[in-house]
């Protein structure tokens, strides 16, 4: 069997060390990749001096690189880092600084399902709520690790969220095919836009797995700290 590619996490933070601390020990103990790389990245928006160094001293083994912005607000922080990364592998797993692993969560089935299923782009981990979100229950036969059965989510659905920040598995083709997200907007305005640009192409889909309908992760935190491009407000998610 050939061995499984890379995997690369995007940690996307700005001044949360407590949260990101937790984050991160919780992830290092969940993800469940034999066979395969799993490495890690920091997306750092400009945070306090100091704050990028501590984190690497906590966590020496773990972080594998790292990109910085200067208080240019999420989108600009998550493009710079997700360009960087995808140089690497297509395979990026990304996840906000204070969202916490409550199971352990098997990559293999994830990447194994974006291998052999070239029209899929992103798996969420997130949870999928109401049955509005559901297209179809679907499988995979002939993965690298046999039969996976994944949920296909309908790009007709009325949910204003049906693609998210949240946790997500992502293959490159995803964001070849939509681009990046767009700099200088708060972040709700940056996941409508590129929901809405999902809902009217026909590229790459967007799934979960069979398992996933429950939420993989605990939102820890309030609320997400926005720069100037932000217009200085904190976006609710509660």
């Amino acid at each position: 069997m050939a061995e499984w590619p890379t995997a690369m996490i995007v940690a996307v933070t700005y001044n949360r060390p407590a949260e990101i601390r937790r984050t991160l020990a919780r992830l290092r103990d969940a993800i469940y990749y034999p066979g395969g790389t799993v490495r890690l990245h920091i997306a750092d928006d400009g945070s306090e001096p100091g704050y990028v160094n501590a984190l690497r001293e906590d966590f020496p083994d773990q972080i594998h690189s790292v990109s910085v912005t200067d208080r240019q607000g999420w989108a600009t922080n998550v493009n710079t880092a997700l360009r960087q990364v995808f140089a690497e592998t297509p395979y990026v797993f990304l996840i906000e600084d204070d969202y916490v692993a409550r199971r352990p969560i098997d990559l293999r089935r994830g990447v194994a399902l974006l291998e052999a299923v070239p029209h899929l782009g992103l798996i969420r981990y997130d949870g999928i709520e109401g049955h509005r979100l559901l297209l179809r229950l679907c499988q995979a036969d002939d993965t690298r690790i046999g039969r996976v059965h994944y949920l296909w989510l309908r790009r007709e659905s009325p949910e204003t969220y049906i693609y998210s920040h949240r946790p997500h598995l992502v293959h490159k083709r995803f964001h070849d095919c939509y681009g990046y997200y767009t700099p200088g907007l708060a972040l709700g305005s940056v996941e409508m836009i590129f929901a809405e640009k999902w809902k009217l192409n026909d590229g790459p889909e967007i799934a979960a797995l069979s398992d996933g309908i429950d939420r993989a992760f605990d939102h820890i935190g309030r609320s997400w700290k926005g720069s100037s491009h932000d217009k200085g407000k904190e976006l609710s998610y509660e």
